[in-house]
């Protein structure tokens, strides 16, 4: 049998938790019947025991163990606790490899991993200190919580240096896995990673649905939200965070329907009533949207309804690097996309705004 430990730091119930971790372990256990999977994760609040039945359902050799994170991250020291919980459960497994989602999951499985330890993968899936800094610099703050927000950037990108410069004290396999050849080549440029085993990663990119299950969704859902089978239908997924950009994607439909009025904006989030009023300031008539809450076992369904998937951002080096999930799943709907050149995983690939 062979084990793999994944620790994640994020939390199960974050957004990407069902469509980027769970699904492609389970796919991993469905194509190797001698794996056994052990999931970690550090919360910061109780889950439900019925929520943790449910994710340990999916598969009879999937494991998930929680575990009460830190209640404010401060660097090594804040892992000390949770490094004597994971390393409890690794002392119970002779041989596993360690994978770890992050650089905060990265730094503990490097402290807590045991002799037993026989590869050790950090996957990459963004910019800690830059994303810190970035949604700092969105709140209007004083000047002196905004010297604290740099002291705070300074701790944080010297922490991701660390992790991402670590060298194994045995001749274990250290792998940093990157989202996208954007980020790989920043990291690379950044930080001292010569002598790693730079690779991208592929396993949680989405498979394409068939043309006549994506037929067989777009009649259903037209149907079901009473959209005409010649609308050009546009798609929105996410929620209203300013980092979406969900105003700029308002105002860009607002000046298609100005000339072609035969369109239509579907969006799909979770922020439901916070979308309904941003999009009602625009003074869009209802006739041209409409606004749903959808789980994410149907999204797929739903964005077979549309046309076109809209996905804008802000010119930042979190968003260039970035891989965006709902980029994934557009792309697995067989979606151009419409974006603004800020992400260069799909600057010259799809539709431009």
């Amino acid at each position: 049998m062979k084990n793999l430990v994944v620790v994640i730091y994020d939390g199960i119930n974050n957004s990407v938790f069902e469509g980027q971790i769970l699904k492609p372990l389970t796919n991993k256990l469905e194509t190797d019947p001698k794996l056994t999977i052990h999931l970690i994760s550090f919360e910061n609040t109780t889950i439900h025991p019925q929520k943790v039945t449910s994710i340990n359902d999916h598969h009879p050799r999937l494991h998930l163990q929680l575990f009460k994170k830190t209640p404010f991250f401060l660097g090594y020291f804040s892992l000390l606790l949770e490094s004597f919980y994971l390393k409890k459960i690794l002392k119970r497994i002779n041989s596993y490899t360690l994978q770890a989602r992050g650089p905060i999951a990265g730094k503990l499985a490097q402290i807590s991993m045991t002799s037993g330890c026989t590869e050790l993968i950090i996957q990459a899936r963004g910019l800690l200190a830059e994303e810190f800094l970035y949604t700092a610099e969105l709140l209007p703050l004083p000047w002196h919580k905004r010297l604290l927000k740099k002291i705070r950037y300074a701790q944080l990108h010297r922490f991701e240096k660390k992790v991402y410069e670590w060298q194994p004290r045995a001749t274990i396999p250290f792998t940093l896995e990157s989202v996208s050849a954007a980020l790989q080549k920043h990291l690379a440029t950044r930080y001292r990673l010569t002598t790693q085993n730079l690779t991208i990663a592929h396993h949680d990119i989405p498979p394409l649905i068939s043309t006549q299950q994506r037929a067989v969704w777009r009649h259903t859902l037209r149907k079901k939200l009473g959209i005409a089978v010649d609308t050009l239908v546009f798609v929105y997924n996410g929620s209203c965070k300013p980092w979406q950009c969900f105003t700029e994607t308002v105002e860009y439909f607002k000046e298609h329907i100005n000339t072609k009025s035969n369109s239509h904006l579907l969006i799909l989030s979770t922020d439901k009533e916070e979308c309904l009023k941003i999009i009602e300031k625009s003074e869009i008539s209802p006739q041209f949207f409409t606004v749903t809450s959808v789980r994410h076992d149907e999204i797929y369904a739903y964005l077979c309804a549309a046309d076109k998937g809209i996905l804008l951002r802000k010119k930042h080096i979190i968003n260039w690097i970035s891989r965006p999930t709902k980029a994934l799943e557009y792309q697995a709907a067989h979606l151009p996309i419409i974006h603004n050149s800020t992400i260069a995983y799909l600057d010259q690939k799809n539709t431009l705004y």
